[in-house]
């Protein structure tokens, strides 16, 4: 340690595990595998937001039914907005993604969503076929 600054310098090779300064280190090593998300939620009727935190840990876990099928809804949003954070998301992705996380759906809501994926691909598709004749 100089003046209060850790400095880390990167070694060659294999090093051998030094439990002593990992345990010096336990900090750096909590904040490198926790992360906190945070949110913030206001009721619709209320006057004031509520904020959520939650320490997760990095780790890999199966995704549920009902965040995946969130995310799909969130991809499909991002298509039809056109966002410039789309990656390699299609209309193709969102349906597979529906698809497979559609899970108990007693109301319908879920089949309904994966028609309505499909009606907006083939009215893009109808669109660009338009276009393309002009």
């Amino acid at each position: 340690m100089t003046g209060g600054i850790t400095v880390l310098r990167p070694s060659r090779g294999w090093v051998p595990l030094r439990l002593a300064e990992l345990w010096a280190s336990r900090e750096l090593l909590y904040f490198l595998v926790w992360r906190t998300v945070k949110v913030r939620y206001k009721a619709p009727d209320g006057d004031t937001s509520q904020l959520l935190s939650r320490v997760v840990m990095n780790r890999p876990s199966q995704m549920t039914a009902n965040l995946g099928f969130a995310s799909a809804v969130a991809e499909f949003g991002m298509l039809l907005r056109e966002s410039p954070s789309l990656g390699n998301v299609s209309f193709e992705s969102v349906r597979a993604r529906a698809t497979k996380f559609r899970g108990e759906d007693q109301e319908g809501y879920r089949a309904q969503f994966v028609q309505l994926v499909d009606r907006a691909a083939s009215l893009r598709e109808r669109d660009a076929a338009k276009l393309s004749r002009r």
